[in-house]
């Protein structure tokens, strides 16, 4: 009997092991992971949309591009509720999506930010260069928020596409330039990222702030075995 009371005992406490060790992972599974941040689709959109510069560039999204524009955006000092107003009320925004227009304060504080971390920033790329350093393009677009998102990235591109290539130039992006007398060969990259803003105060109207960085890397020429 003594024995039967022993084997009980020591039965009872394998099982009481055995059922917190199933609580114990049972609780580590339901632990919530780190929330994913879902891949917008304006780069896919900008590439849908290229215009002039297709075969030129492709557009990819990038962390710190999102981030400083929501930044800005969010930022009523930058972006205030009457922009956001008039951008959703703008007719041929919603009806046509083939412009934009580009937001002087939004667009400097991009500017102060890549001047401050190294960027040189251009204002085209069609004239010749003068240093070897990367050269960037860039711009912050609004659009109504009406429009989805594709459409308001398509609006956004005709109006980058515009901006880069003037009536009175036709190699808006060329594919070599000379600097100090040698030619250097260019490769274009360009980052994109988009965010509907509204503010509290506004009954619904929102628009979408788009910001489009394409930069200029050069190589010099050189002749190779064919």
């Amino acid at each position: 009997m003594k024995l039967k009371k022993i084997a009980s005992l020591a039965l009872a406490g394998i099982m009481a092991v055995s059922m917190l060790a199933g609580c114990k992972d049972g609780s580590a599974s339901s632990e919530p992971t780190n929330p994913v941040t879902p891949v917008t689709g304006a780069a896919a959109y900008a590439n849908e949309n290229l215009g002039n510069l297709d075969g030129d560039i492709e557009f990819s999204d990038a962390s710190w591009l999102n981030s400083k524009l929501n930044d800005i955006a969010t930022n009523a000092g930058n972006f205030a509720a009457g922009d956001a107003s008039t951008a959703y009320s703008i007719a041929w925004a919603y009806a046509n999506a083939t412009s934009a227009y580009q937001h002087t304060t939004m667009d400097g504080k991009l500017d102060d930010y890549m001047t401050e971390n190294g960027y040189v920033l251009v204002t085209s790329f069609a004239t010749t260069g003068t240093n070897t350093n990367t050269n960037t393009w860039n711009g912050v677009y609004v659009v109504s928020g009406k429009l989805d998102e594709e459409s308001a990235i398509k609006a956004v591109m005709s109006t980058v596409n515009s901006a880069l290539r003037p009536a009175t130039t036709t190699d808006y992006m060329p594919a070599t330039t000379t600097i100090n007398g040698a030619v250097y060969n260019c490769e274009y990259t360009g980052e994109i990222s988009a965010l509907r803003v509204t503010n509290s105060s506004l009954s619904g109207e929102s628009a979408w702030a788009v910001a489009v960085v394409i930069n200029r890397n050069v190589e010099k020429s050189a002749n190779t075995q064919v």
